[in-house]
């Protein structure tokens, strides 16, 4: 991974975030869990797929995040409200913390990031 100056670089990605940000209350000390729901999802291959997923909280979906790459572009959009959110974060946390989630929970056994959600909750965790 390479600072770029429009963005993050990974090798030939560069990942370009444009997040608005009215006001951010912080709840210091305490963790909040949501959990990861898989809605749909169309992936061709390595680099070519579509995956949305939603962030639920106490049985409420409180968050879409919306993911969709070539092997030319990746994009990844935050729909919600991120300093309304049970635990406010900065929408890049909630758009990353799921995909390392789900990369983690990853085995052999998984051949797309979608089959992780066969046999696993998903979960992240928000200080």
């Amino acid at each position: 991974m390479i600072n770029h100056p429009q963005g993050i670089s990974f090798g030939r990605f560069i990942i370009r975030f444009e997040v608005v940000i009215n006001s951010l209350v912080v709840m210091k000390g305490k963790q909040m869990t949501y959990d990861v729901k898989l809605i749909d999802a169309d992936i061709k291959d390595a680099m070519l797929g579509k995956m949305r997923l939603g962030l639920d909280y106490e049985d409420g979906r409180v968050a879409e995040l919306e993911y969709d790459w070539t092997s030319e572009h990746f994009t990844a959009v935050f729909h919600g409200h991120a300093p309304s959110m049970p635990k406010p974060a900065h929408p890049v946390l909630f758009l990353q913390k799921p995909i390392t989630a789900i990369r983690s929970l990853m085995t052999a056994d998984h051949t797309w990031p979608t089959d992780v959600f066969k046999d696993h909750q998903v979960t992240i965790e928000v200080e």
